[in-house]
Parts: structure tokens; C-alpha cells; sequence
């Protein structure tokens, strides 16, 4: 399955509805994770029974142009879609790259493993293929193996009472959240045939169109991915020499009775030490997984970093940073952490509580009634799927949740007529053109009636900074 969506939407129901029809009926859904070069997610790609594919070159390395994203990593196969040499539909030859050229070697492992196994179960198939042990929290997926899959598949059909043991085992395995496994080499049956030169190459959609951050950064083209992401900024080592160095500079310092968050603050809080945090990996988080490494656009602003590392955190801990996006990094850069690099222009640290507290309430609703209300839409749009503030979309719904507190009252509002809160979805605004303007529209559905009501709130994303271009106000379908 090759599809392109044109946003991403929490309302697209009965595209899930497909998918999980798909899933009862076991037909393995094999999907390009799309080529925009972003960390993005789809109703597709997110969905738990879909293989999401992304592409790869000669070498095994992820491509620049491939999309990634927790559920591709968690879910998802990378399989070769590097000049990719094909039939062309004149009769001749032609040379593609891209994540549907990559689909095809996933599907096909799997049509050739359900020929030689015909007996085993759709929930069998896919274990084979993602079996190969610990699967990381990782954004980038592991390589395709097709002979470790069929060496998985003849061990299990050994015998019989092996078989239902088996299935039933992966049948439970597919129904957790965390499937985790380790990247593997790419088999011969994903092996890249040889290249001709003079091959044409079909144009691929890619958001970043294989330039440089740096020279997206000195021309400021429209090319360039921006970020407005929320989740907590961590610090990692990254060698172990500047970890020796730490300990020396926490030994030369008065840390007795400091927690290591404690220690760490009050050595990077010293301006002798300032070198050390020029050194250090700083991490953003989001939802758990490690999603970015973060690089200050001026180094003035390390000092934003620093006020991340609080001397007495909490589980509200809130990092937001605004940035660019750049290339993912090489390993030798954090002690082999590959994800994007942001080179970010602000980040805001405050804590969950503070935030719900500040967010101005209605004359007539009460604190206690009113922060439940905040505290239930700001986790709503937390937890949508692949919210790593990459996307258009993203960014509009992030700068919403922290910078637009009318969201918040017209839910309390909307709560107090016995509705429920039923979607939120992105869409293009009418409105974009020269610039990409989106509609967020909030959902609520009557509990008693059952008649829905929309409204909506119409938001600038062209630039780095998202800006409010229409106030929330009632939505009409058209």
C-alpha cells in the first residue's frame, strides 16, 4: 500500500474502521511510511496491525527523504527503496527510490514466507518478521531479515503442539503495546541488485530536498522542517571520556547529600564548568523515547538548556522547543543515539500544574472544576499518535495547547452541556495559499441527543513561529 494523505486526523474513522476489518480477516497491511523526510505518522502507519516500511540504502542506512516516527519504529521494517531497478510500464527498465520502492521487498517476504508455511497464521508471519529479539524505543526501524524469518518459521513447525503453542504466544505478543526487537543485517533476499548509471530516477516527494540544514538555515527556504514539540529535555554522555570529566568536576565540588539531578545542576550551574555542558548530549524526550538531540542556533541560549535541568524535577515536567530540524546524527556524535538533530531557536520549561493553573478560567467555574477540564485536553493532545511536533498539523495543535487557553474554556463550556469531547482533527484551511494556514476543529457530541457540535480555530504555520489567525469560533462542514 502505497497512499499519501493529505492531513493527519483523529476523526478518520472509517479508514480505522478498514484497518481493523483488515486485522479480523488477517490480511497482512504492508505500507510506505511516506517520503517527506519528517517524523510523522499517519492513521495508516499508526495503526498496531500495519507494517509500516521505510527505505534504506545500499548500505542499510536509513534514507534521508523516509519519514520516522515511534510507531514506525516500534511496528515497521526498513527494506532497501535506494535506486531501486524495475519494470517501467513502456516495456523498458526504470530506476526509483523512495518508501514504495521498499514496500515491495517486505510484501514479497512475506507472500513467498506464506508459500512455503502455508499453515501458519497471519499473527505467525508477522512475529517471524519482527521476532529477532529486543526491539528498542527507536524512531528508525530495524532492517528487513527474510532468512532469520524463515529460519523462525521451520524451528516452529517442527512439530505440530509447537505450532498452536507458538501461535497462541504471538497472538497475545501482538496485542502489547511494546514489541521491541534488535536492527538486523539485511538478508540476501533483500540484497540490492547492481545499478545502471544511465537509468533514469523518478522525482520523490521529499520535504527536505536533500539539502543541508545549514544551507537551509543561511538561504531560509521554505524547504526547511520546523519543530514545536513538547516533552522533556535529558542529558546523556556522550563518550566516556566527558563522563570521567564529569565525575572529576563533581569531585573537585561541594555535591554531599545532592541527588545526581541535584549534582548535576549545581556543576553545570558553575561558569567554570560551562565547557562541560557545551559538551554534553542534550535530549528531547517525548513520551518516553528519545526523539531529538538538541543544538542552540546561538550559543547564547545554552543557558535555555541549563534551566531544563531543574534540581528537583517532577513527573510535570514540561520542555517545549521551537527550532529547526536538521540531519539525523551520526553515532559518534551522543554515544551512538541516531535521531534528528534541532538546532532550536527557544524552549519554554515549566511544569504541567503551573501551566493548567495559569490557563485564565470562566467567571463562573470553579478552579476544581475547571483544571480537570485543561489537564483531560492537554493529555488528549499529548497522546495523539506520533506527536513529535514535526508536521504542519503538530505544530498548529502544540502552539494551541500552550499558547491559546480559549481551547481549554470552550471545552469547559461544552462539558457543562453534557457533552463529550469525540474528535480533533487538522485540516487545510480554505484560506492557504501563499501560506499554510490550518483549521483545528474540536468535536463534542451531546450525551443525551446525540447531536454533534463542532468549532474551530484557524492557525499560521508558514514560519518557525506558529501565529492565531482566527479566534475559536463555531464550525460548519462543508
Amino acid at each position: 500500500m502505497s497512499v499519501a494523505l493529505s492531513h493527519q486526523s483523529v476523526g478518520l474513522s472509517d479508514l480505522k474502521e478498514a484497518l481493523n476489518y483488515s486485522a479480523k480477516q488477517g490480511v497482512i497491511i504492508v505500507a510506505a511510511a511516506g517520503n517527506k523526510g519528517t517524523l510523522a505518522g499517519s492513521v495508516i502507519t499508526s495503526h498496531p496491525w500495519v507494517i509500516p516500511v521505510a527505505a534504506c540504502d545500499s548500505q542499510g542506512k536509513l534514507m534521508e527523504q523516509s519519514n520516522i516516527g515511534s510507531s514506525i519504529g516500534r511496528w515497521g521494517l526498513m527494506a532497501p527503496g535506494d535506486k531501486i531497478k524495475s519494470l517501467s510500464p513502456d516495456g523498458g527498465y526504470v530506476t526509483m527510490s523512495g518508501t514504495s520502492v521498499a514496500v515491495p521487498f517486505v510484501t514479497g517476504t512475506v507472500g513467498l514466507l506464506w508459500s512455503l508455511f502455508p499453515e501458519a497464521s497471519p499473527n505467525l508471519i508477522r512475529s517471524a518478521l519482527m521476532q529477532n529479539s529486543m526491539r528498542g524505543r527507536s524512531l528508525i526501524p530495524l532492517l528487513l531479515d527474510a532468512l532469520d524469518a524463515y529460519q523462525f518459521l521451520s524451528n516452529n513447525f517442527s512439530s505440530s503442539k509447537l505450532i498452536a503453542e507458538r501461535g497462541i504466544i504471538m497472538e497475545q505478543n501482538e496485542q502489547k503495546e511494546e514489541r521491541t526487537t534488535e536492527v538486523a543485517h539485511l538478508s540476501v533476499a533483500t540484497s540490492i541488485p547492481e545499478q545502471n548509471a544511465r537509468a533514469s530516477v523518478v522525482p520523490q516527494i521529499c520535504g527536505t530536498c536533500q539539502k543541508s540544514l545549514e544551507s537551509a538555515i543561511a538561504s531560509e527556504v521554505s524547504e526547511a522542517t520546523y519543530i514545536y514539540a513538547m516533552g522533556k529535555i535529558e542529558t546523556r554522555f556522550p563518550s566516556i571520556s566527558i563522563e570521567k570529566e564529569f565525575a572529576q568536576a563533581a569531585g573537585r565540588g561541594e555535591t554531599k547529600g545532592l541527588t545526581d539531578r541535584q549534582t548535576m545542576h549545581s556543576i553545570f550551574s558553575k561558569r567554570e564548568n560551562r565547557y562541560l555542558a557545551r559538551k554534553i548530549c542534550w535530549v528531547m524526550t517525548i513520551e518516553g523515547l528519545e526523539t531529538y538531540i538538541l543544538k542552540p542556533r546561538d550559543p547564547g541560549d545554552l543557558d535555555l538548556l541549563l534551566e531544563a535541568i531543574r534540581s528537583e524535577p517532577s513527573r510535570n515536567d514540561l520542555d517545549v522547543v521551537i527550532g529547526i530540524k536538521g540531519p539525523i546524527a551520526p553515532p559518534q556524535l551522543c554515544n551512538g543515539l541516531q535521531v534528528p538533530i534541532v538546532f532550536f531557536d527557544q524552549v519554554y520549561s515549566f511544569d504541567v500544574g503551573s501551566l493548567i493553573k495559569s490557563v485564565p478560567r470562566p467567571e463562573k467555574k470553579a478552579a476544581k472544576e475547571f483544571e480537570p477540564v485543561v489537564t483531560e485536553l492537554f493529555e488528549r493532545i499529548m497522546q495523539m499518535a506520533d506527536n513529535a511536533g514535526a508536521t504542519d498539523e503538530n505544530r498548529a495543535l502544540n502552539y494551541l495547547a500552550v499558547r491559546y487557553p480559549a481551547i481549554y474554556a470552550t471545552a469547559a463550556q461544552e462539558f457543562d452541556g453534557n457533552c463529550s469531547m469525540t474528535g480533533i482533527e487538522v485540516l487545510p484551511s480554505r484560506l492557504s495559499g501563499v501560506r499554510k494556514v490550518f483549521d483545528v476543529v474540536f468535536a463534542f457530541t451531546n450525551r443525551s441527543t446525540d447531536v454533534a457540535e463542532k468549532f474551530f480555530v484557524r492557525v499560521d504555520v508558514t514560519e518557525e513561529f506558529p501565529f492565531l489567525v482566527t479566534k475559536m469560533s463555531p464550525y460548519y462542514d462543508r
